[in-house]
């Protein structure tokens, strides 16, 4: 028997939460250095991942006649950027402004200072 439309738009949403969830745990352990099982959220992470990107390309196939892998291959990708790229570069501006908040000045320039001082 087929899954309605609603059961499976639960599953992806509780999918998404538990990504959501995990994402923050791999924050939490790098912004706190308190947690020490990140690399659970991250496996966690990879899992739930993987799991949407089989529906996807399931639901690709089950919908197209004629599938050509390499450009399906390739548009996924460039969804998948055009998605991701945004929230890459919020995060990569949040991330060093939470540290000078945290540290002030000295730790950042002092991070700098080993990333091309010390630089073999």
């Amino acid at each position: 028997m087929p899954e309605s439309s609603s059961k499976k738009s639960n599953i992806i949403s509780d999918i998404e939460l538990m990504r959501f969830v995990a994402i923050v745990l791999v924050m939490c352990c790098h912004m706190c250095g308190e947690y020490n099982y990140g690399w659970i959220a991250v496996e966690f992470f990879f899992i739930l991942a993987g799991i949407l990107m089989a529906k996807s390309a399931s639901r690709i196939l089950s919908t197209k006649q004629d599938v050509n892998i390499g450009v399906e291959t390739k548009n996924f990708i460039l969804n998948r950027a055009k998605r991701v790229f945004p929230f890459f570069i919020i995060g990569m501006m949040i991330y060093p402004l939470y540290y000078l908040i945290r540290d002030g000045l000295q730790y950042t320039v002092q991070n700098w200072d080993l990333i091309f001082i010390d630089a073999p």
